[in-house]
């Protein structure tokens, strides 16, 4: 199965929660919760300048993509620390997702090492949109898709990413 990116995106995340636990259980550190209507240490990607770049808003990071008549998305990741999985050690996103459109509005929330660039996803993610949940390898690499019958629940969703290197 090959999933195509949307061509008309809309989403809105609230808060972005980290979590590190190695031997010794780390607290949970808040990267953003968009409560300053100020995006600080996000790095964006997008194929069309500013296209679909992501803006925080009224408690929220909201991206808003128009159709543009071909398959595309817009990404961004937080660089004000650097994640990186170790032995022995687990790191845990969350972001709530408080509404997502359309079966080819995915929602991705994804950990990408900054070695790679975003246009890749590659990394480990989760995307999700009312007709498909994806665990992701990149781009078109899954390590698990399906396409449930009924549609699956697109607002006020709580996606977790939960990663653990052996």
């Amino acid at each position: 199965m090959r999933k195509s990116f949307p061509s008309s995106v809309r989403s809105l995340l609230s808060g972005l929660l980290l979590t590190a636990t190695a031997v010794v259980t780390t607290p949970a550190a808040i990267v953003d919760d968009f409560n300053d209507n100020t995006k600080t240490d996000w790095q964006d990607f997008t194929f069309i300048p500013s296209f679909g770049v992501p803006v925080e808003t009224g408690g929220q990071f909201k991206f808003v993509m128009p159709a543009a008549g071909q398959s595309i998305f817009s990404g961004t990741r937080k660089t004000s620390a650097e994640y990186e999985l170790k032995n022995g050690r687990t790191i845990e996103f969350k972001v709530d997702l408080v509404t997502g459109l359309g079966k080819d509005s995915f929602a991705i929330l994804a950990f990408i090492p900054t070695v790679n660039s975003l246009g890749t996803l590659s990394g480990y993610g989760l995307a999700k949109s009312t007709t498909d949940i994806l665990l992701t390898k990149g781009i078109g690499k899954y390590f698990y898709a399906d396409n449930p019958a009924t549609a699956i629940k697109n607002d006020n969703v709580t996606l977790v990413l939960t990663l653990s290197a052996k």
